[in-house]
């Protein structure tokens, strides 16, 4: 028996249990994972690396000029090679979320094998549904929904808790919350050749129990999507040009229509007393208690409202 059976192996063991693959999520097959390979492992790069040996695969760092920019890693299975290959120079955080990403997209092809009738996925679906397994080992939804909460959503408190860069915990909130709360999160970065101008890089969006698409219409766009500028003066820019975490309540008044109100966070991330990065959760005013940890860490300048009318 080959050693690259043990993952497929895993891949059989998932669909006797569960099903077709289809009806797996990427939450529920991370979990399985973790208890397969990694029971009393702790989940970091090294025992990453011997599950990927125990599954027939070398990990192998390769420089910067040798990896194309668009790519953080690959793997090539030819013949006898069998391959993972990150970016040298990546953080222990991008690493583990390589060699998971890599390990989901080879079970793509595994899960035929062992359920004929499986349909596999589109490439670009293959590599999302990688990115969420990553994430779901790493991050396991009821532990890091618990320090969610515990922290206030604080989403530098929790960088620091598990080790893992703002976009990633960003992201991850916005799937763990998902049907809990309405959650706006977004990082803001300042772009490579223009460090005046930030622009948002990543966000993600978790709908709660009410209508979200009546939220985001009463929230008039006030949510910007990847790639919306700062715009000089608000709220985004004060925080990064005092380095300090602001908070505000947005609110817009239409008509006879009941007030809508959202509550928010910019927290920056300060290196060498030089802002390089800013957070920002929001979450319906209704629900500001979530923010009370955070607020009490922080000690966040208070704003006055930011009333939209019409």
């Amino acid at each position: 028996m080959e050693l690259t059976d043990c993952l497929r192996l895993f891949c059989g063991h998932i669909v006797k249990k569960h099903g077709d693959p289809l009806s797996i999520s990427e939450e529920l097959k991370a979990e399985e994972f973790r208890n397969y390979f990694l029971t009393d492992l702790p989940v970091n790069v090294r025992s990453l690396r011997l599950v990927a040996c125990v599954c027939g695969f070398n990990t192998e760092a390769i420089e910067s000029g040798k990896m194309p920019k668009t790519m953080r890693g690959y793997h090539e299975l030819i013949g006898n090679r069998k391959n993972i290959y990150y970016r040298e120079e990546d953080s222990q955080s991008g690493i583990q979320n390589t060699i998971l990403h890599e390990i989901r997209e080879m079970m793509e092809p595994m899960f035929v094998e062992v359920f004929p009738a499986y349909k596999p996925l589109t490439s670009r679906a293959t590599h999302m549904a990688a990115n969420r397994f990553a994430s779901a080992v790493l991050l396991p939804k009821n532990d890091f929904m618990e320090s969610i909460y515990q922290t206030g959503l604080d989403v530098a408190a929790l960088s620091k808790i598990y080790s893992k860069s703002y976009s990633q915990i960003i992201l991850r909130m916005g799937e763990v919350l998902q049907g809990k709360v309405f959650f706006y999160g977004a990082l803001y970065e300042p772009e490579p050749d223009n460090s005046d101008r930030w622009v948002v890089n990543y966000w993600s969006q978790s709908n709660g129990n009410g209508n979200t698409a009546a939220i985001l219409n009463r929230a008039n766009g006030f949510l910007p999507k990847k790639g919306r500028e700062v715009q000089s003066g608000s709220f985004i820019d004060l925080a990064i040009k005092t380095s300090h975490a602001h908070l505000a309540r947005y609110v817009r008044i239409k008509g006879n229509e009941e007030p809508f109100s959202l509550i928010m966070i910019s927290q920056p991330q300060v290196i060498a007393q030089h802002v390089t990065k800013l957070a920002v959760v929001i979450l319906l005013a209704q629900d500001q208690n979530l923010f009370l940890p955070q607020i009490k860490s922080l000690k966040p300048v208070v704003l006055d409202p930011i009333c939209h009318n019409g």
